[in-house]
C-alpha cells in the first residue's frame, strides 16, 4: 500500500489484512515532516473512501488491499 503524504511525497509498505486501519495513520504520522501535529485523515482514491470513521477496522473490513491512500489535511 502507497501513502502520499502532506508534503507530495509517497512511501510504501506493506501491511497485514488483519492489520488496524490506525496503524496507517500511525505510519502515516511518523514519515511525514510537513504536517507536525495537525490533524489529518487518509482518503482512498477508489472507491473515495475517509478512512478516519475506519479507525478501528481492520484493512480487510474496509476492502483495503494495496492501491493508494492520500494525506489529507483537516
Amino acid at each position: 500500500m502507497s501513502i502520499k503524504l502532506s508534503d507530495g511525497k509517497s512511501f510504501a509498505r506493506r501491511y497485514l489484512k488483519d492489520d488496524k486501519v490506525e496503524v496507517l495513520f500511525a505510519v502515516a504520522a511518523s514519515m511525514d515532516s510537513v504536517n507536525g501535529c495537525r490533524a489529518f485523515d487518509l482518503v482512498s482514491r477508489f472507491p473515495r473512501l475517509d478512512l478516519l470513521p475506519c479507525r478501528q477496522q481492520t484493512l480487510d473490513e474496509c476492502g483495503l488491499a494495496g492501491g493508494q491512500l492520500i494525506m489529507k489535511l483537516l
